[in-house]
This record gives C-alpha cells, structure tokens and sequence, in this order.
C-alpha cells in the first residue's frame, strides 16, 4: 500500500474543494423540475467532450473510462438518463450490435443550462482573487494536468 504526505492530502481536500464548486453550478441550475446527481453531470459534460471527437455519440465503455464507474454502474445511470430524455441510446454505424450514446435535444438544452451556471458561478470565484493568484491557479493547473504520474 502507498504512503501518502500530508501535502498530497492538502493538494486532495483543495481538489475536493474545487470539485464541489463545480457540482454545487450543476445542482443549483434553475431547470423544467429535472435533478441531476454529480455523476450524470459529468456524464453529460463527458458526452458533451467526447461527441465533439466522435460524431454519433459515444460507446459505453469509453464513457464509464471517463467517468471512473463501472460499465454496469455507467449503463444503469445511462438508462435513468435516457427515461429523463436527457440521453438516447443508437446503434452504431458499422456495428449494429454496438450502441452509441448522445445527448437528446431536451440533454443539451439542460447542458447548456448548467454550463451557463457553471461558468457565472466561475466567474463570481475568479473576482475573489486578484491576477496573480488567477495566473498561479492556471501555471498550477497546468503543471498538474501536464504530468503523467504512476
């Protein structure tokens, strides 16, 4: 088992920290009466992500990859998504037993939404630091994002 350093679990708890900022702008979205978990809100943002690369929605497999779930845990999440008709399962072009996953009309409108909330809530963050500290937390996220630990 790994050690870990007081500095590590620092770093975590302002991740943590960060994270509940984000999940707070999904969860406080004025929306038509849809709620969403912290992990369908990452699903839509992951589809949303993934569907920019890949026209025609995204498999199972690489959304639970993204997402950190098991493949049998992403689909039950998927499946109470689709009855939401946030999402929409299809077959996929060149293999008709594959199944592709997309945001439907009403999961985009809702995307849109929080993304808007989000990024207002980011912004009201931001004017409590000044430029400096805005430009250590990008080098700090940077840095963070750019290495490839094992």
């Amino acid at each position: 088992m790994e050690s870990y350093t007081e500095e590590g679990l620092q770093l975590y708890q302002v991740l943590m920290q960060l994270d509940a900022e984000r999940q707070k702008a999904f969860l406080e979205t004025k929306t038509s009466g849809v709620r969403l978990s912290g992990r369908q809100s990452m699903a839509l943002l992951c589809i949303k992500q993934l569907t920019a690369q890949q026209m025609g929605g995204v498999s199972l497999k690489l959304l639970s990859q993204h997402l950190g779930m098991a493949i049998s845990a992403t689909s039950v999440m998927v499946e109470t998504m689709v009855q939401k008709n946030l999402l929409q399962r299809s077959q996929a072009p060149r293999d008709r037993r594959a199944v592709r996953i997309s945001m439907t009309p009403e999961g985009e409108k809702l995307f849109l939404l929080c993304n808007a909330a989000l990024l207002a809530r980011m912004s009201k963050l931001a004017e409590l630091l000044t430029e400096t500290e805005r430009a250590v937390l990008r080098n700090l996220a940077a840095k963070i994002s750019s290495r490839n630990i094992s």
